[in-house]
């Protein structure tokens, strides 16, 4: 916001301007314009239902990435992506310095406003960005810096979104919003040429703040208000100038010092002050087109660079301490009880029957009874006679005492050939057991087992066929 200025040269006109600036123009700003009343505060809940997303600007961090800086440009709260950021880049330099240090910067912005109730939009803008920022960095610590305007919202942003950040800087911004309307030339005039324009833009200014809902947002809508509720705050101002005029004739040089009455253990303030060859001070307002970007340099310069370098060490500090706040400086040791180890039962196997017969696919059916259990028993059960063994067979049982399963074993080709010329032979019948709650059991028993009417044919057909060729042998040989 500008506003043009005629100086007065005679000393009637300067008489006449100071009495309108020192008596008309107090009295009737206070008549016309009152001093807002305190107010219930605002809140994120009351605001996130009109945010509306916007464009972030992402600049990563050199080397390892410490912290997130979340920047809201200026542009006197009728901007949203920022002319002077646009136009002269205002945030070009500041942003390198911050990035050499590991700082990413995200710069996020708001809708244009200037319209009734604009800057109560603009921070639902803006909390909405922040909280994006948040959600796709968990445990990043983010802290947020504004320019001019910018800065009133990033101090105001910071107060909603503590749940966020605790951390702001506010860079030339207004913090107490009367005093700001007090003291803004461009608000006040600062002749008698523009004295009723500066009245004029302030009645503006304010109906950008208030909505019909809360006429007092003005007040609701200030950092000095809510000074409970800031977190740690760094404001960067303007000094006087050497004829101890203010240096910043958009925001008045006394907006840090006002909250750091307040709160001095949250506030950081630093000037950068003005010198008797260059009483243009570099300003939030003039500071990056004039001195840090394209000037010949000069103390000014030199000082801003520091305070500015200062700045960026505060906002790592502030992450150092945000990550120590989330890791317990103590760690619970917790003593974890003894493995219960559990008493395993005993498991036993039990074969009904003393004597079988293969079935007509040789099979020798085995019966089996498994207790001690209380699920299901499980294991391998194999035959063996004539020094030839069956393949081993997989059984599950239940485990209750009563029941027994029949393990139908096949006969391997040798012990069916071993089988066949005999009458039974006795086998031995080899069985294993496991149960999830039970020892691993093993369990042998004798069974005798029957050749099958097929097999005894077989072998009465196998002998007959033996003694004729044995007869015919012999014959042959008496012929002979």
């Amino acid at each position: 916001m500008t506003s043009a200025a005629v100086p007065l040269r005679s000393s009637r006109a300067r008489r006449l301007r100071t009495a309108l600036l020192g008596g008309v123009l107090v009295v009737g700003a206070a008549a016309a314009l009152p001093a807002a009343a305190q107010a219930d505060p605002v809140t994120w809940s009351e605001l996130k239902a009109s945010a509306k997303p916007q464009p972030v600007e992402v600049h990563p961090a050199q080397g390892e990435r410490k912290m997130i800086v979340a920047a809201v440009p200026g542009a006197g709260w009728t901007g949203g992506t920022n002319t002077l950021l646009e136009l002269f880049k205002y945030l070009d330099w500041w942003t390198q310095l911050m990035q050499s240090k590991g700082i990413e910067v995200q710069v996020i912005t708001h809708r244009a406003g200037g319209y009734s109730g604009a800057v109560q939009d603009e921070l639902a803008d803006l909390g909405l960005q922040l909280q994006t920022i948040r959600e796709k960095n968990p445990g990043v610590p983010i802290c947020i810096y504004g320019l001019s305007s910018g800065g009133h919202l990033a101090a105001m942003l910071q107060i909603i979104r503590s749940d966020i950040s605790k951390c702001v800087v506010s860079d030339g911004g207004p913090l107490d919003m009367e005093a700001f309307f007090q003291d803004s030339g461009e608000l006040r005039g600062i002749t008698l040429g523009d004295f009723f324009q500066g009245q004029i833009a302030q009645t503006a200014v304010r109906d950008w703040f208030n909505t019909p809902e809360h006429p007092d947002n003005v007040s609701r809508l200030s950092p000095s208000t809510q000074t409970n509720r800031i977190g740690n705050l760094f404001a960067i101002e303007a000094g006087r100038n050497p004829d101890g005029s203010s240096a910043d004739r958009s925001v008045g040089d006394r907006q840090g010092q006002l909250i750091h009455d307040k709160i001095p253990d949250r506030t950081t303030v630093r000037y950068v002050h003005a010198t008797e060859t260059m009483p243009t001070l570099p300003t939030a307002h003039n500071i990056y087109s004039s001195f840090l970007d394209s000037s010949p340099g000069g103390a000014e310069e030199v000082e801003a660079r520091k305070i500015y370098g200062e700045a960026a060490d505060w906002m790592l500090k502030q992450a150092d301490k945000e990550r120590a706040a989330a890791t317990p400086t103590t760690p619970v040791v917790v003593t974890p009880n003894p493995p219960v180890v559990p008493v395993k039962r005993k498991l036993v196997l039990t074969v009904r029957g003393s004597s079988v017969r293969p079935d007509t696919r040789n099979r020798v059916p085995v019966r089996i009874r498994c207790t001690g259990a209380t699920t299901v028993c499980s294991g391998r059960v194999k035959t063996t006679f004539s020094g030839v063994s069956s393949a081993s067979v997989v059984y599950k049982v239940t485990a209750a005492r009563s029941t027994y399963a029949t393990v139908l074993v096949p006969l391997s080709a040798r012990q069916v050939k071993a089988l066949t010329p005999k009458a039974s032979v006795v086998a031995k019948v080899a069985i294993t057991g496991n149960s999830p709650e039970a020892a691993a059991v093993a369990k042998s028993a004798n069974v005798r087992v029957f050749r099958t009417t097929s097999m005894a044919r077989k072998d009465a057909a196998a002998k007959k066929a033996a003694k004729a060729k044995a007869a015919a042998a012999k014959k042959k040989k008496s012929a002979r």
